[in-house]
């Protein structure tokens, strides 16, 4: 058989040539079979010459580049129809705008350091403090013919009182693929957590200064409602805005004694400054008007007329005081506003201790603080009042 090269043509698509020697291995002219190197093969009938066995070759070859270039053609036209006809150029988020503004979870307001003292005079390590009262007793009398040759004596008896000093903690964990998505993210996550941890300790301490739920008692910490050393009185006139109402002058002569319950008690040594109440207490005296005609209102003449609260600065809002005495009994303070008032021991404010590496990939921060219960240095200034609202 002779070699030569043939070039096939399909549809205006050259082919490559091709050695027909090197694709055709055997040829016969009887009934027999002519198979390419490549392993297509076909039958050739008896008496073919080698043109008719070549151009049945290159009819099945052409065939064969056609079937490739369809079924190619079939492939990309399916992804084509799985496009949606209505799909447009901007992809989804592309229009979007994200506000920088991170909206965070509101919690209640603590109010204890506002309210009162905080005092930071103890040492950070002492797990106690003591505080010295000194009592007196005597009198003097008149000497002389009448009033005897006997000289009076006075004395004086000191007392310890000591309080105990609790650290709180609160923390949180990271690791280090944490760390690398906050990074590549840039949500600062970490800083998050600080903020969280801080709150939380904050809120506990604010908790047991003002005595809810008793949290501090099994610790020994007391807070303002349930401190040991508190007077606490019973509002005759109930805070209902029904009672209010009906009896509006009722309402101002129970605020006016609770005010001034500690001067009268002691004859003058004691004075609140302010006084503390709910807000919808406050809410429900500002709301009341007096039955005089006078065009006053409940709170405005409580104002006017008490000589210890002088304008509305001395009147604070606090919820902590929410039934204070029980299920719809709210607790009103008058307090003094000074050293000689409410303090909050607090010898080391919320501080973050270095991250601790608890295994080769996470880390542990803890964050710290250490408070005492509110001390009153002279109880006898604060008096609590408890309103019933549903009467």
């Amino acid at each position: 058989m002779v070699a030569s090269n043939i070039i096939f043509a399909n549809n205006g698509l050259a082919a490559p040539s091709f050695d027909v020697s090197a694709h055709m291995e055997r040829f016969h002219t009887g009934s027999g079979m002519v198979r390419r190197a490549d392993g297509i093969s076909w039958n050739v009938q008896s008496g073919s010459s080698p043109y008719s066995a070549m151009a049945e070759y290159r009819r099945r070859y052409n065939a064969h580049l056609f079937q490739r270039e369809f079924e190619q053609e079939s492939d990309l036209r399916g992804r084509r129809d799985a496009f949606d006809p209505q799909a447009g150029w901007h992809l989804a988020g592309d229009l979007e705008h994200t506000l920088t503004t991170v909206l965070r979870e509101e919690h209640p307001l603590e109010t204890a350091t506002e309210l009162f003292t905080l005092d930071s005079t103890i040492p950070v390590g002492a797990t106690d403090f003591r505080a010295t009262r000194m009592f007196e007793s005597g009198q003097a009398r008149v000497h002389g013919f009448r009033g005897g040759s006997r000289v009076n004596r006075v004395s004086v008896q000191r007392q310890t009182e000591k309080w105990p000093i609790h650290p709180l903690t609160c923390g949180f964990g990271w690791n280090l693929f944490e760390a690398q998505s906050d990074s590549f993210s840039g949500s600062n996550r970490t800083a998050e957590l600080q903020r969280i941890s801080r709150n939380a300790i904050d809120r506990l301490a604010n908790k047991i200064w003002w005595g809810l739920d008793d949290e501090g008692v099994p610790y020994g910490l007391y807070g303002v409602i349930n401190h040991p050393f508190l007077n606490t009185v019973d509002i005759a006139v109930g805070g209902s805005r029904a009672s209010l109402t009906a009896d509006p002058d009722g309402a101002l002569q129970a605020l006016h004694q609770l005010i001034d319950f500690p001067t009268v008690t002691y004859r003058g040594v004691w004075s609140p400054t302010d006084v503390a109440m709910t807000s919808r207490m406050r809410l429900r005296l500002a709301e009341t008007e007096m039955g005089d005609g006078r065009d006053r209102l409940l709170l405005e003449r409580f104002i006017m007329a008490n000589p210890h609260i002088s304008s509305e600065a001395n009147i604070h809002t606090a919820d902590e005081l929410r039934d204070a005495g029980g299920a719809g009994i709210d607790g009103m303070l008058a307090f003094r506003r000074d050293e000689r008032g409410v303090k909050l021991p607090m010898p080391q404010g919320v501080t973050m201790l270095p991250a601790f590496q608890i295994d080769p990939l996470n880390w542990e921060v803890v964050m710290w603080a250490s408070i005492g219960g509110a001390w009153m240095p002279e109880p006898r200034n604060q008096v609590l009042g408890l309103w019933d609202t549903n009467a």
